[in-house]
């Protein structure tokens, strides 16, 4: 998992996406990298770097797809691929 901490002016520290795991974020949500830079209301190129991993995304959108990729998880479609691997890696975690 690929993310950077930043201090900030609250207690805890604010969660970055970048890499892999705004990849798999974007793979749950069901998301292409063009929809996803719409939706955050990003340029596609700023959008790819930070899945690239050479930069991140600012805290308040990483928290948000975090948040919409947990309701994605905590509700699934009852008709889901049970072989889908985006579902299959983060089942295998929470059970760990």
């Amino acid at each position: 998992m690929k993310t950077t901490e930043i201090p900030s002016s609250s207690e805890s520290p604010a969660l970055r996406l970048s890499g892999r795991r705004l990849f798999q974020c974007l793979m749950v949500l069901g998301w292409t990298e063009r929809l996803a830079a719409e939706r955050c209301d990003m340029h596609r190129t700023q959008f790819r770097r930070a899945i690239a991993g050479t930069s991140s995304l600012p805290p308040d959108l990483s928290a948000w797809l975090l948040d919409l990729e947990a309701a994605i998880l905590a509700r699934p479609s009852p008709r889901k691929r049970l072989h889908d691997p985006a579902f299959q890696e983060r089942s295998l975690s929470a059970v760990s």
